[in-house]
């Protein structure tokens, strides 16, 4: 377990050098971030992190991989590359929403259809589901992912905190099963988020753009399909690993769901930013950042914590309870919300 964690310490470290680099040549060509109105900070920032994160994970990737005699498929390597430039593209030009949801469904039919990470053979309670029902899904799954990745980037911190958490989480999971590929993937891009983290921990001094987020949600969700598979009938000897999965991806997939639902209820296009986030919302409320990174990912690993502790209930019932929790949760913000507005007035 030692040599992951020194693989994690190099991505780390690489991850460090390459920002260093990365903020000197922003400062110096002014290739500052656009959107700050919904990030958490107006000034100048660089964009760009997204290439760091990008670069960082392939030198920890492949100086793994060299070692440990075994790869990932072509078409894993194929979809983190377009996905990197087709989010630096956006960082840079501004892409069009549906153009990016487009080559985002292109580029996963792809990895499904002819990589290793095929697609899901079973849900909740060990459910077995066809071959097409399977492959629907899991290309539904991971393009919601990438992009609720992309959403929930809007303070500092956060997305890679989260991909740091679910990553470290999965990565040992994996490991301990025998999966030492998956595992050490995982472990790396653990280690290149947790460098990220020190120049965009609040006050933030670069922002990964839709380059690192999309590449973040990816591999993410890769990894948890992997996990999946391998454990449904290993982890713990129980079949929990989709709820457990599910508690840990909650805050950035909940949040999307909530979302989208209300801005397809306004008549508004889903893919339209917005001040309406559970991280905005806590801000609204009076939170820093660093607090609502801490509380979010607090939240996360109770969840996962509550999963594993009550997992002889059922894969469905935990699900509907983690549902429940984070409506109450929602309810709860909404209240607060308002009773702060009344004061106001």
């Amino acid at each position: 377990m030692m040599y992951y964690f020194i693989i994690a310490v190099l991505s780390f470290l690489s991850v460090i050098l390459l920002l260093y680099v990365i903020i000197w040549l922003s400062n110096k060509y002014k290739f500052y971030d656009r959107n700050h109105s919904l990030k958490s900070s107006p000034h100048h920032i660089s964009r760009l992190g997204g290439v760091g994160i990008f670069v960082a994970f392939f030198m920890g990737l492949f100086f793994f991989i060299n070692d440990l005699g075994e790869s990932p498929d072509f078409s894993f390597y194929l979809a983190v590359i377009f996905l990197f430039l087709l989010g630096l593209n956006d960082d840079i030009f501004d892409l069009k929403a549906w153009v990016k949801f487009v080559i985002q469904i292109f580029v996963v039919i792809f990895v499904v259809t002819y990589g290793e990470i095929k697609y899901l053979t079973f849900i909740f309670d060990s459910m077995a589901i066809n071959a097409f029902a399977g492959t629907i899904f899991s290309v539904v799954l991971l393009v919601y992912v990438v992009n609720a990745f992309n959403l929930i980037d809007g303070i500092d911190g956060l997305a890679a905190m989260l991909g740091a958490v679910i990553n470290l989480i999965l990565g040992l999971a994996l490991i301990l099963n025998g999966d030492l590929l998956y595992g050490g993937l995982a472990f790396v891009l653990f280690g290149t988020l947790c460098g990220f983290l020190v120049f965009n921990f609040s006050p933030a001094k670069v922002f990964m753009g839709d380059s690192g987020s999309m590449i973040i949600g990816f591999i993410s969700s890769v990894v948890a399909l992997r996990f999946i598979e391998l454990n449904k009938e290993v982890f713990y000897s129980i079949y929990t690993s989709s709820v457990v999965v599910l508690a840990l991806f909650i805050v950035p997939v909940y949040d999307t769901f909530r979302v989208f639902f209300i801005r397809l209820r306004l008549n508004k296009s889903p893919f339209r930013g917005d001040e309406n986030h559970i991280h905005h919302r806590l801000r609204k409320l009076g939170f820093c950042d660093w607090q609502i990174v801490f509380l979010l990912t607090f939240y996360t690993l109770v969840m996962v914590f509550f999963v594993i502790l009550l997992y002889d209930i059922g894969d469905v019932f935990l699900s509907l309870i983690l549902l429940i929790t984070c409506i109450l949760f929602n309810i709860r913000i909404d209240y607060l919300l308002k009773k702060t507005l009344i004061q106001k007035t």
